[in-house]
């Protein structure tokens, strides 16, 4: 299994345990999720907080769009499609290591944003969200590697 698969799948396992604890929080108040270590590391309360919802307040779409969605199911969109990026019908879509690059500069970027909000407007730190911001540049890195195998070798 290549690098970059291994990402997406490390991708999917952190994002599916956001998407979870964004749900236990919903129906349980006292839920508590194993990344709550203190009052200044909680992922529920950045999951719980307007910021997990960054398309919505960044366009303010109203809350029954469907691109009103938490951040996490963005997420695993982007971990599938890169899962599922080095099998075979992908394999023949032309440029594709540009796309999965612009794909993985796009999720950095995001990922550097969402660092600064956890850090400077909701002063907590999410482990879950870190661990992904990780992942990302991972991913990023393995495909700038992807490019110089493929354009320049």
């Amino acid at each position: 299994m290549d690098p970059i698969t291994i990402c997406g799948l490390l991708g999917l396992l952190a994002t599916s345990y956001a998407i979870y604890v964004e749900k236990m929080t919903k129906y349980s108040k006292q839920y508590a999720a194993v990344c709550d270590i203190s009052d200044r590391i909680s992922c529920t309360r950045v999951l719980k907080s307007p910021y997990s919802r960054l398309t919505g307040l960044t366009f303010n779409l109203p809350k029954e769009s469907i691109f009103n969605v938490p951040n996490t199911y963005y997420g695993i969109l982007f971990y599938l499609a890169v899962c599922i990026y080095p099998l075979y019908p992908f394999t023949l879509i032309p440029l594709r290591e540009i796309l999965l690059l612009c794909a993985a500069s796009f999720s950095v970027i995001l990922s550097f944003i969402l660092a600064g909000i956890l850090y400077f407007k909701l002063k907590n730190c999410c482990v879950i969200c870190v661990v992904t911001y990780f992942i990302n540049m991972a991913i990023f890195f393995n495909s700038i590697s992807e490019i110089k195998t493929r354009f320049f070798y």
